[in-house]
């Protein structure tokens, strides 16, 4: 406990004066004999007693008076965490006084002793229990506040910078709020106070001056992903608890959404109890009212990369509020912008790209539901890399997820070769790979052809990026050579291995093995049937399903026979195998500069019902599996899906560069018209990671320009508009850890609480009013007797 005006406590001397008017006062009477009253001199003696009891009753209530009035002026404080413990006791006191009072009332009244005894011996109890209390909440509880006003702070403020604090209410967005009252909160701090502004980047000490955090909180911007609220906080405290001054606080300024806490590091509930005493954790919400967010989900894309003149398709999905304040019907468009290698540049200041064109467009009606999805196409893409925007036409506060952005790459293809005794099967590869194949569209009959293996001496192989030998018999020596240079060269090789290789001992030792990633032991057939299940369901051939690997029913595929792969090479990489674990069935390796993708169960194959199937990927009414994993491997073998064209905002986005295709150099190109150089390092373009959603565009100069770029988006989840209520709050960082506030008047009552203790004055003003009416009614009491005796005499 400390004092405002602790000088004044000296006025508790004159609680002196009742005590000396009691003592020198009295007039001793004197004694006359008087032989009437020798009959009542028995019932004097017995009034007597009660008479020095009230009697020193009013003497206490006096006493009592003037000692808390002296306490009240000099104004005790308590620390705020101490408030409800001294309360409670003080309640027990209140109670073991009435008790106290009670017991004097019965023995003054001549009650049976076991009333007034017990009500002392409770009472006498009740003091123990109060003054042990008492004594053990001001010596084991938190320091006291320093009562100079001006002494140094050492501060944390934590402003939120998620998504959702871009929401705008009364043309001011939660994030400005939340600056300006960061801002407010540096200007009342003392001027030599240390403050750390956790708006960014990491904060390693409490190095700034109110002035430098102001100007650091003023620079701070809205991030594209939400933040880990509550790991900074710990951070904070720990930060804070260390320094060595004694006034601590911590402000985190938030609109309390949901998503920047749910990600609590592990212990942070005891770094709050731990830290609690000696820190003051403010939680200001700036949220306000919680009005209508339309949003769109992820994009979801059929490929990042395709041939030129393929369609590429995008499914969103379009969520409403729950009421709507413009109606439940939402246009989808989809804007893809212009192919023009001279762009962009910055002129005047300002970024100039390619012109958009809206390309599709749908109507959503949300009369009935809450979401509904759509898919959005382009179509016939011509080389290079397209970046498109799906825009949403309704209006909300938070603009942030009304619109999504997209990057595919369009390659010209690597012209294919498939090597393959049947014709049909040859064909139905071709079209897989090119489905232009046969139409009047430009580059279909270049990008693939079809040879029987009686041909495969003569051909060309150098005109071709990727070989795919179907069901390949025992080839020659000299054939098997020549597909292996083309390989080494660089080239790809798919291989889709069936019956016509025969028995295992004949392609031990053969030429053909050279070509494959481990040893051929077996042609397993199984009598408890197999199905498919992904060990590398991020390889690039999987990247034709997009973000759907996880979810197809691989289980509904058997596998009933294959050949069983040992000793695989080092640089073997399983991509799919059996549901037994251990069974490769789709397996990568190198070989020289190129690479090889080896099926060890044939695929396609047709149920004829004369050949004996050797799985159900094909002998389906939707083979769309086995047509996904055959062009997957097609594309990842050609070069295509090596990069990944979009991200998400924090990710570290890097792209592949070989300067023998692109520059060395590149100028990168900000969406808010900022550059910046990047150079090649090990074949590889680092680009960092980017905090604000929108296109990247590279552009850089081999020859003629050459432009690339990518796109950065904002996860869908992190603009879910969902408060966190305070229960929730309570029960994450603990009961009674921290203050909350709502607007500057509350804040400023509760930092003058937390800096300055919980002043008692009220209470012991309180107390002094209810002495005071005791002593009244008790001196009322006393000289009503007197005066009746008086009279009586």
């Amino acid at each position: 406990m400390s004092f405002t005006h602790i000088s004044l406590l000296a006025g508790m001397a004159v609680v002196t004066l009742p005590i000396l008017l009691h003592l020198f006062g009295q007039r001793q009477p004197q004694t006359v004999e008087f032989p009437a009253l020798r009959f009542v001199r028995q019932t004097a003696v017995e009034q007597s007693t009660s008479w020095q009891l009230r009697h020193f009753l009013l003497l206490l209530f006096r006493i009592l008076l003037l000692g808390l009035l002296a306490l009240a002026l000099a104004q005790p404080r308590v620390h705020n965490a101490l408030h409800g413990s001294l309360m409670g006791s003080a309640g027990v006191a209140l109670l073991a006084a009435l008790l106290t009072l009670a017991a004097a009332v019965a023995y003054a009244g001549r009650r049976p002793r076991a009333i007034w005894a017990t009500c002392l011996v409770v009472a006498v109890a009740l003091w123990g229990v109060a003054g042990w209390w008492t004594y053990a909440s001001l010596t084991s509880g938190p320091k006291l506040p320093a009562s100079d006003q001006s002494a140094p702070v050492a501060v944390a403020i934590l402003v939120d910078h998620s998504p959702a604090m871009g929401y705008v209410y009364q043309n001011k967005s939660r994030f400005d709020a939340a600056k300006e009252m960061a801002t407010w909160i540096l200007d009342q701090l003392p001027v030599d106070s240390r403050v750390g502004v956790f708006s960014g980047a990491p904060v390693r000490s409490l190095a700034l001056d109110p002035a430098a955090a102001k100007s650091q909180v003023q620079r701070a911007e809205l991030s594209g992903r939400s933040i880990d609220l509550a790991g900074r906080l710990r951070a904070a405290l720990e930060l804070v608890a260390q320094d060595e001054l004694e006034r601590k606080e911590v402000y985190v300024i938030t609109d309390l959404d949901r998503r920047p806490w749910v990600s609590a590091p592990p212990g942070l509930r005891e770094a709050v109890e731990r830290f609690g005493n000696q820190v003051l954790i403010q939680v200001v919400d700036v949220g306000g009212p919680r009005e209508a967010n339309w949003r769109l989900s992820d994009l979801q894309l059929d490929a990042e990369a395709v041939p030129s003149g393929s369609d590429v398709g995008i499914q969103v999905t379009v969520h409403r509020p729950e009421r709507p304040p413009a109606g439940n019907i939402a246009t989808v468009e989809l804007l893809q912008e212009a192919l023009d290698p001279r762009l962009p540049i910055v002129r005047n200041g300002q970024l100039e790209t390619a012109r958009q064109t809206v390309v599709d467009r749908q109507v959503v009606d949300l009369n009935d539901k809450d979401s509904a999805g759509i898919r959005l196409q382009a179509v016939n893409l011509a080389p290079g890399t397209h970046h498109f925007t799906v825009r949403m036409d309704q209006s909300d506060p938070l603009e942030i997820d009304n619109q999504r952005f997209a990057s595919v790459v369009a390659y010209e293809q690597d012209p294919t070769l498939i090597v393959s005794d049947d014709p049909e099967i040859g064909r139905m590869l071709q079209l897989i790979v090119d489905p232009r194949v046969g139409t009047a569209e430009p580059g279909g009959q270049r990008s693939t052809a079809v040879i029987r293996y009686a041909q495969l001496s003569s051909a060309e192989l150098d005109d071709y990026g990727v070989l795919c030998l179907y069901d390949p018999p025992l080839l020659a020596q000299a054939d098997v050579e020549k597909v292996r240079q083309r390989v080494s060269a660089g080239g790809g090789l798919l291989l889709l291995l069936g019956p016509r290789l025969g028995v295992p001992q004949q392609v031990q030792g053969s030429a053909i093995e050279s070509l494959l990633p481990g040893r051929l032991v077996d042609q397993a057939k199984y009598q408890t049937i197999q199905f498919l299940d992904p060990a590398a369901p991020t390889h690039p051939l999987f990247h034709v399903f997009g973000a759907t690997v996880r979810d197809i029913p691989w289980g509904q595929f058997p596998v009933f026979r294959n050949w069983v792969l040992a000793d695989l090479r080092d640089s073997a990489q399983t991509v799919l195998r059996l549901s037994d674990g251990t069974t490769p069935l789709i397996v990568e390796h190198g070989l020289g500069g190129g690479q090889v993708v080896t099926v060890t169960s044939l695929v396609p194959q047709a149920d004829t019902g004369r050949d004996a199937l050797w799985n159900g990927l094909w002998a389906t009414d939707d083979p769309w599996v086995a047509f996904g994993l055959l062009l997957g491997a097609i594309r990842s073998l050609s070069g295509a899906d090596e990069d990944v064209v979009n991200w998400q905002v924090g990710a570290s986005v890097t792209l592949r560069n070989d300067t023998r295709v692109y520059p060395a150099r590149w100028q990168l190109f900000l969406p808010d018209g900022q550059t910046r150089r990047v150079d090649t390092t090990d074949g590889m373009l680092l680009l960092g990671s980017f905090e604000r959603p929108g296109t990247y565009r590279l552009r850089g100069i081999r020859g003629d320009p050459v432009a690339r770029g990518f796109s950065v988006n904002a996860p869908a989840e992190d603009t879910v508009l969902e408060p966190i209520g305070a229960d929730e709050l309570a029960e994450l960082l603990g009961p009674n850890s921290f203050r909350l506030a709502r607007d500057r008047m509350e804040l400023e009552s509760s930092i003058g609480q937390a800096r300055y203790g919980s002043e008692l004055y009220s209470l012991v003003m309180l107390l002094v009013a209810a002495m005071f009416l005791a002593e009244q009614a008790m001196s009322n009491r006393f000289y009503q007797i007197k005066f009746r005796r008086y009279q009586g005499t």
